[in-house]
């Protein structure tokens, strides 16, 4: 069990720090700080979420697109010009807090009302796309802490690529040796606790006998800087209600409608996707009341929002067993919390990053190439591509709503080339079978041509309905001017069928 937790605990960890230093990123506010109080929300939502929900896989981590609205409110509350140097700090920190309480209502309220039924009803591709999007931000954040700089465009890759090229190559190297053990069915147990001790025997024993200073190493970019130690009361210290300026803890309107909107459909989504990725047959109206009441607890009590992590539970289902692996991961998380000591002084850069990129790219291989190629047609496939490629350069949300557009219009044109139409016959090859008079029947043998008996199958929806209405229009219903020739065509066989009776009657006569 704990040989199992610890991959994703230092995962999960790495994750924090990502995402932490994202959520930081624009502010005055420390980095580690911020870490700090996602670890601890990590930690305690994991025990939380690990215990209770139904899922025995589940995982607590941050999100990329929480980060991100985090980050907003945390630069709209630190830089407002109502602000002053002593009040910029405590009042960051204060509008954070009260996102996290905020969300954790949204959540408990829609679970109570049951309208994460809703995301069932999406389509399949659209959780593929997002689990690829999930797999890509994974690839791309592990990027950022192997080489330590932002990647918002190709040239940032290209300028790190010469900056620091030891660097990108020994995460690299990381993720192809994780990739190829994977491939020889390497236990997944001892996968990444071995790769990452033997990763670490293998940086830091020529770097001793070497005696390569510390300072060097970080200057090169393998370690980061060393930070000094966030214990438990560090944001207590920081969070005086004094200096809070209480009319700059909330951004503005528009801004915070959409960050509850996306926020909640991004929890919704991940819910649905550990549904899909694991068949739990999760409830996500009972997983979002139990993650709303998890936020309130947490953000009451000096945390960020931490919920379902689809790449963690993905490693967990690998390597863990069950609910014990998952809380014995949190509890480590925890422990690390209290102790405060700032793994990140320890680890190297490409460690983190390349374990990070490995696990992400296990998910870009298997919901962009694997599930698709099995459960999808072409048009669908394309579909998760594309929403993966655009989430690279766009953020999340948008691209999830462009999904479902694409994907409703796929679903209109596959139902408009549909065809309802199973058979069509007449009377004249189809007759009844109740027994009618001998006039009856002849006027239906006359008439039977004009009788259509339709068979339909599948379901009438706009386009099969337009396409049968214009079948019936051309083939049932004659064109205007059509009855007057096809009766005046009866006329004039009639006609010649009486001369010529007439005349071999004569003759006959004769």
């Amino acid at each position: 069990t704990l040989v199992g937790a610890v991959p994703v605990a230092v995962l999960n960890f790495a994750t924090c720090a990502t995402y932490g230093l994202l959520m930081a990123k624009g502010t005055g506010v420390h980095p580690q700080l911020v870490i700090a109080m996602l670890l601890y929300s990590t930690a305690t939502s994991g025990v939380l979420l690990s215990l209770l929900s139904e899922c025995p896989l589940t995982i607590a981590s941050g999100d990329a697109s929480i980060a991100l609205y985090t980050n907003l409110w945390l630069v709209e509350a630190y830089n407002p010009p109502a602000c002053t140097d002593e009040t910029r700090l405590p009042t960051a920190l204060a509008s954070a807090l009260l996102l996290s309480l905020l969300m954790g209502c949204v959540y408990f309220l829609l679970g109570h009302y049951r309208a994460a039924d809703l995301v069932q009803y999406l389509p399949f591709p659209i959780i593929a796309g997002f689990l690829g999007m999930v797999g890509a931000s994974i690839v791309k954040g592990g990027l950022v802490v192997a080489i330590g700089s932002d990647l918002d465009s190709p040239d940032d890759i290209a300028h790190a690529a010469q900056q620091v090229p030891l660097e990108c190559g020994a995460a690299l190297l990381l993720v192809v040796v994780l990739l190829a053990l994977r491939r020889v069915r390497f236990p997944p147990r001892f996968l990444f606790v071995g790769t990452m001790a033997v990763a670490l025997f293998l940086f830091y024993a020529p770097t001793a006998m070497l005696r390569i200073a510390r300072e060097r190493l970080e200057e090169s970019g393998f370690l980061f800087d060393v930070s000094d130690p966030v214990g438990p009361l560090g944001l207590w210290r920081e969070l005086d209600p004094t200096r809070i300026t209480w009319e700059a803890l909330v951004p503005q309107s528009g801004e915070v409608f959409g960050t509850v909107t996306i926020s909640t459909i991004s929890l919704a989504l991940r819910i649905s996707a550990i549904d899909s990725a694991t068949e739990a047959h999760l409830d996500p109206d009972r997983e979002l009341r139990l993650t709303g009441l998890v936020t309130l607890l947490v953000g009451g009590t000096g945390g960020l929002i931490g919920s379902h992590s689809p790449g963690l539970v993905a490693l967990n289902q690998e390597v863990g067993s069950a609910r014990t692996s998952g809380v014995c991961q949190a509890l480590l998380l925890l422990l690390l919390w209290l102790t405060a000591f700032p793994l990140t002084n320890l680890l190297p850069r490409f460690l983190l990053g390349g374990v990070l990129m490995s696990i992400g790219v296990v998910m870009l291989i298997e919901w962009l190439w694997v599930v698709p190629r099995v459960r999808m047609t072409r048009q669908s496939h394309a579909l998760v591509l594309a929403m993966t490629a655009y989430s690279l350069v766009y953020d999340m949300i948008s691209t999830v709503f462009g999904g479902i557009l694409v994907a409703a219009l796929l679903l209109v044109g596959r139902f408009s080339r549909l065809s309802v139409l199973k058979y069509h016959v007449s009377m004249a090859s189809q007759a009844s079978i109740r027994r009618r008079s001998v006039g009856e029947s002849a006027h239906l043998r006359a008439q039977g041509e004009r009788v259509h008996i339709l068979g339909l199958e599948g379901y009438l929806f706009e386009g099969p309905a337009v396409k049968l209405v214009k079948y019936l229009q051309r083939v049932v219903v004659p064109p205007e001017g059509a009855a007057d020739r096809q009766q005046a065509r009866r006329s004039t066989k009639a006609r010649a069928a009486g001369s010529g009776g007439a005349s071999g009657g004569g003759g006959g006569g004769g």
